[in-house]
């Protein structure tokens, strides 16, 4: 009864607000996220590859680039934490 209903939720959500909605309101399916996890964690070990690397950034675009990646790779993981 409940099946196949993706072509309609999206026409309607697209009917009834914004045409870029349907991604913010359908979640996709676990396994997209994990695919979108290695890149953000990946960028912050290479900014930080230890915990106290953090205390040794310098400038502060060092400490942009980290808390732009840890922001990333955070909401990641929040989106994981709903499944």
């Amino acid at each position: 009864m409940f099946r196949n209903l993706k072509g309609k939720t999206d026409e309607a959500i697209t009917l009834l607000s914004n045409k870029e909605a349907i991604e913010v309101i359908i979640m996709q399916p676990y396994e997209d996220y994990v695919g979108k996890f290695d890149d953000p964690y990946d960028k912050l070990k290479e900014i930080t590859p230890t915990i106290d690397a953090f205390k040794e950034l310098v400038t502060e675009e060092d400490e942009l680039n980290f808390t732009k990646a840890f922001r990333d790779l955070m909401r990641i993981i929040g989106i994981m934490d709903i499944f």
